[in-house]
């Protein structure tokens, strides 16, 4: 049996056997620490268009002010939600980058973008 929060999503679930008692996914995400102010910052923004794609998808990768002296240089992987991959080069950014998913098979896939140590992932929706 589970139970849900208002939007629908599964937050609990528990055996109806009486030695078993709720787990709650709630107190392993309040055990998780928060960021802290020596966080990172990011170096440079990715967007996609369009999502849900159906031909071309365009990586848009910009270069944030703070980075401004860092190279241009990213490696661009797009793998299905098991893990195999589909697409991976590295490309000096100079404008969008245009990935043909045509003929990939419709359903979920990550797009990472890596610069250096930094790592960027987006999640995008082929039709």
């Amino acid at each position: 049996m589970f139970d849900y929060d208002a939007a629908g999503n599964r937050i609990m679930r528990w055996s109806v056997a009486p030695y078993m008692a709720p787990v709650s996914f709630s107190s392993v995400v309040d055990s998780i620490p928060a960021a802290t102010e020596d966080t990172v910052p990011a170096t440079f923004k990715v967007s996609v268009y369009p999502n849900p794609v159906q031909s071309d998808l365009l990586v848009t990768i910009e270069n944030l002010a703070a980075a401004a002296d860092l190279p241009l240089v990213f490696e661009v992987q797009l793998t299905n939600m098991l893990g195999a991959v589909h697409y991976r080069q590295t490309h000096r950014i100079t404008g969008p980058v245009a990935i043909n998913m045509s003929t990939y098979l419709t359903g979920w896939y990550q797009l990472i973008i890596v610069r250096g140590a930094e790592v960027q992932q987006l999640t995008v929706y082929k039709q």
